[in-house]
């Protein structure tokens, strides 16, 4: 079934960037808040983080979504609250048994499912070119990360686990996207974020430690802030580009946070060298970055190139 979009490529692409950096170096606030509590309690607080602005701006403009709306919309609702929700879970254990750039190398199955997912469910077709650079993310993405896939193929125990996790995150997170798309039809993207905002407090509510948060230190309540603020401006310009733009595109874009959560790893490691692991870069993995962002550029970009050609 197709799912319209407002035609603003520039637009769609922009905040497809900008929702990719901030994924980038969320990653590295997870994996340090991870050491002070738990799952649940960070999703809860990250949810209460960013529902309130959302609150604010949405009585202010008197937008606030009616209950009549809600309710003929609730099976989709439903149908991306408990993916997201899952995915924070999921990802964040995950995360706390790997490090956070062999996390963003499995993690990117969700965007290749949200690109196939556009394919199937929205109408959306690739030409050639972009067939090309979907081969292309998938072989840079295997060379960059070749060592990090070595070893984890070495590990067992605990490793394989987050990694297994992870896996699962990412299936969750490309069903949420894709009711996400689909819910753009009735609701616009703050509405959407807010009402998922607000049924993950109440799900998840009875399992936080409200205790921890006397307990986080400085350093995990900036980290705690931080991924809040993230999940606003984050998901919220994820939701927005989906408005305008092509959902198999935007997925090639996401394409490219592993390489930039590598650049954030290594700057968390220099500021924070007891919470983040170093990671290297050789240069064979230098070679599959640029690869990447070929790919990334020819999926996201080559039809509205030709449409630009043509002088569409």
């Amino acid at each position: 079934m197709p799912s319209p979009t407002s035609g603003r490529w520039k637009l769609g692409f922009l905040l497809a960037l900008l929702t990719m950096v901030q994924w980038s170096f969320l990653p590295l606030f997870l994996k340090i808040l991870a050491q002070e509590m738990n799952a649940l309690t960070i999703c809860w607080y990250r949810f209460i983080i960013a529902s309130v602005p959302l609150i604010i701006y949405l009585r202010t403009l008197a937008r606030l979504p009616s209950p009549t709306k809600l309710w003929n919309h609730r099976l989709l609702i439903l149908g991306a609250t408990v993916p997201l929700i899952a995915n924070y879970i999921l990802y964040l254990q995950g995360l706390h048994l790997t490090s956070p750039s062999n996390g963003q190398v499995i993690v990117q199955l969700g965007p290749l499912f949200l690109g196939f997912g556009g394919l199937v469910f929205f109408g959306e077709r690739y030409n050639a070119k972009q067939w090309l650079g979907v081969a292309l993310i998938t072989g840079g993405l295997a060379l960059f990360f070749r060592d990090q896939l070595t070893i984890l193929f070495a590990q067992s125990g605990d490793y394989v686990l987050g990694s297994f996790l992870i896996v699962l995150a990412a299936i969750t997170w490309a069903i949420y996207a894709l009711c996400q798309k689909r819910l753009l039809a009735a609701f616009s993207s703050p509405e959407t974020m807010l009402v998922l905002y607000l049924i993950g407090i109440v799900i998840t509510a009875p399992w936080v430690q409200f205790s921890s948060l006397s307990r986080i230190s400085p350093l995990g309540l900036t980290m705690l802030i931080l991924a809040g603020l993230n999940t606003l401006l984050a998901y919220g310009a994820f939701a927005e580009s989906l408005a305008h733009w092509d959902a198999s595109r935007i997925s090639a874009v996401l394409a490219l946070s592993p390489i930039t959560t590598l650049l954030f790893n290594h700057l968390g490691n220099l500021l924070f060298p007891h919470f983040v692991a170093a990671e290297s870069f050789t240069l064979q993995g230098i070679v599959g970055a640029l690869i990447v962002v070929a790919g990334s550029m020819l999926t996201a970009l080559s039809k509205t190139i030709t449409q630009l050609r043509n002088g569409l």
